[in-house]
Order: structure tokens, then sequence, then C-alpha cells
């Protein structure tokens, strides 16, 4: 079924990009009263292909990997796009972690986007959630249960309070969208770090945001904030508190994820068991760019993933499992960004 032609009446089908070869940005440009259909594919886990492939089939051409697609074309699609974000892959595996990080960020255009805009724009529902057969798709949760990127990022896009970076040629601008029924004070902190963990330059002020809106709370021209500094080595980071409640926080990036010249980020994992499964301790010396936990045991969840870590941080992930003795520490992988890259 497809949606009314016109943006400005009805709900809306937004399905643009992968009929033809557009960027992302076009899901800005095109933001209709109630966005009732729009998504993005991606391939399900690595666990999740195990199940109905062999090794010698783990190539996005092969003939079991093209009988597995939910729509013509997707593979085209998915290899277009990813190219365009993010660096070749350097394997199979590298190539299904980053087709999921590329279909959460097509999701998280279009959501900001529509958020962005209200009140114009007064609901967003994205395609799709689940899989009624193990393949390629749309989903956020494979067949068997796994959650792809997108599921675990939705939380975050669709937050009662929300940050919105953007940058063009002239300026910075963050936009803030409350869904909060009341007012709120809060502090917006903004900072430019380096990968090593440098502060480059900072800003802090104190705001209110009225109940249930879209606000413009940041305006700067960006040469303040980017001459003689390297963008493929920083990363904007802005936090939005309430009397030391962390109410919303974003990293922004000034370049396309394959032109960032991201460090090994030398991440270290402690491992200790717990009544529900598996507590993990990460800490990094680097910036790490969509820590990815894989977990072998099957459906496996994680209380996050696929996250962003800022040089010093010290992260603690949950991990679901019903396996009764404790995992081993052999169940778990940690992938980020860096490691797909040939050399």
């Amino acid at each position: 079924m497809l949606g009314p032609p016109e943006l400005t009446s009805g709900d809306f089908h937004y399905w643009e990009i992968i009929k033809k070869d557009i960027p992302l940005s076009s899901y800005t440009s095109n933001v209709g009263r109630f966005m009732s259909e729009y998504g993005f594919k991606s391939y399900p886990a690595l666990e999740t292909i195990k199940q109905y492939a062999l090794p010698e089939d783990y190539d996005p051409r092969s003939e079991v990997m093209e009988a597995h697609q939910g729509w013509p074309g997707g593979r085209e699609l998915v290899e277009r796009h990813l190219l365009k974000e993010f660096r070749p892959p350097k394997d199979f595996e590298s190539f299904v972690y980053l087709s999921q990080l590329m279909q959460s960020l097509a999701l998280k255009t279009a959501i900001e986007a529509h958020r962005k805009a209200k009140p114009s724009c007064m609901g967003s529902l994205y395609w799709q959630l689940d899989d009624c057969w193990p393949c390629a798709s749309w989903s956020g949760i494979d067949y068997y249960g796994n959650y792809k990127a997108i599921q675990y990022h939705l939380k975050n896009y669709f937050a009662p309070v929300l940050i919105i970076p953007s940058a063009d040629k002239k300026k910075i601008e963050i936009t803030i969208v409350s869904d909060l029924p009341h007012s709120i004070s809060a502090t917006l902190q903004v900072q430019l770090i380096d990968f090593d963990g440098i502060i480059k330059k900072s800003f802090r002020s104190q705001l209110r945001l009225g109940s249930g809106g879209s606000r413009s709370c940041f305006q700067q021209p960006i040469l303040e904030w980017t001459r003689d500094i390297d963008l493929r080595y920083t990363v904007l980071h802005i936090a939005l508190t309430e009397k030391l409640r962390l109410l919303s926080e974003k990293l922004f990036f000034f370049v396309p994820v394959r032109q960032l010249e991201l460090p090994d980020p030398k991440i270290q994992a402690e491992f200790e068991p717990v009544a529900s499964g598996t507590r993990i301790i990460l800490n990094t010396s680097g910036f790490a760019k969509n820590v990815f936990i894989a977990g072998s045991l099957p459906q496996t969840r994680f209380s996050d993933n696929f996250f962003d870590m800022l040089p010093g941080e010290e992260k603690e992930v949950l991990a679901f499992h019903s396996l009764a003795s404790e995992a081993p520490e052999s169940a778990f992988r940690i992938l980020t960004v860096r490691d797909t890259y040939c050399s």
C-alpha cells in the first residue's frame, strides 16, 4: 500500500532510498505529517546466518545468501550505501556488522528528521520489528530473536528527550526535542574532543525547554570550532543534564565514518557471572566506534550494544543468557569499526 503523494496530508510511506540511488539526506527533505512506513535492510546476526549457511557460503553474493534476501536487489542497496559511509569491510563478519550499522544510521537520519519537524510531523513508524523467516531484511530482531544494532539504538532515537546536532559550511546547530509533558531547566554542555581524549573546545549554558517541543538551542559559526582542527580525529560530545541527571547525550562527527582515522581502542574486558547471566566491564584508552559484543550462546541479549566509548570511559554491560553455569569468556567477542579495516 502506498501513502498519499502529498507530504502535507494523511500518512506517508517513504521508500525512495531503496528505489533510487539517492543519499540518506533525502529523509530530511521528505517529512510528512505522519511517517507511517520507511526502513532500510541489513543482514541478521552471524549466529543466525550459521543456521542456514556453511562457511563456504559466507559471501553476500553466494547463492545461499542471495536466496535469503527479503527483497530483490537488497544486497546492492546495502553495499551501495555501506561504501558511502564506511570503508570496505575486510571479511564477511565485518560486512554483516557494518550492514547493521548502516541500517541504524539510515533510520537515525529519518527518525531525527521526523522528530525535529514536530509539531508538523507527529508520528514515525519504522519498518519493521521482526522476521517470519531467516533472511536479510528490514527488521530490528531477526528470526531467531537476535537483536540487530538498530534494536539497541532505537531506545535512544525515540527517547523522551533527544539531542539532534547538525553542521554545514557555515554553522553548527543543536536542536533539542522534548516529548515530556512538562518544562525542564537543564544544562547544555558541548565539547570538541580528539580521539586521545583531549578537549579542544567547550561550551556550557543553562536553558529552559518547554513541554512537547522542538527547539534550536545552540548555533555557532563552524570555523570558531573547527579552525586548525583535523576533523578526522575528533568528535563533538553533547550532553544535557538536569540537576546532574543525564537527560540526553549525543556524539556527532563532522565527516563520514569512512574518513575517520580511528585508533586502536585497546579495549580491556572483565567478565563476572551474575544471576541473570554475565556482567561485562569494558575500559578503553582510545576512542572506540560502535563497540559490538557478540555472544555465541543462543539468544544472548545485552543491556546495551553497538555503542561508542570515549577515551578513558568505563562501560558496564549485562549479558542475559540461560546458561546455568558460568559462561566462558570465549562465549563473547568484541568488535569495533576499527576492526573491520583491511589494514
